[in-house]
């Protein structure tokens, strides 16, 4: 992944997961085991750090999808795969990343589409 993709991707999953940020795209990094204090997009781990990107998961997992339970997030070996979105790459934390990215982008253009439900 580029410097580009990364700083996107996880700038998309700080706002998915309502890190309060201001117009200078500073956000207050504010998790379980760190203290809150203000940080850049580039101060985010979800693209290298599983303690960061998991809580992600599990997020994306428990929202009701169509009434019913969330999308199941399958990961084995390097494929991480949820509802007909497959990503094989050289890690599972690459594969993990992109599918996490992927689903942010349907969620929000689902929600978006749907006035805040899906």
């Amino acid at each position: 992944m580029t410097n580009q993709e990364i700083f996107e991707g996880n700038k998309l999953i700080a706002e998915f997961m309502e890190f309060p940020y201001n117009d200078s795209e500073q956000f207050i990094i504010s998790y379980y085991y760190l203290e809150d204090r203000p940080g850049t997009i580039d101060d985010l781990e979800y693209n290298s750090s599983w303690e960061w990107l998991m809580p992600v998961v599990e997020k994306c997992e428990k929202i009701p999808v169509c009434n019913k339970g969330g999308f199941a997030f399958i990961i084995n070996g390097t494929l991480c795969a949820w509802d007909c979105y497959t990503f094989i790459e050289k890690t599972k934390l690459e594969a993990v990343y992109k599918a996490v990215i992927a689903y942010i982008k349907w969620y929000n253009e689902k929600t978006k589409k749907n006035n805040n439900n899906i």
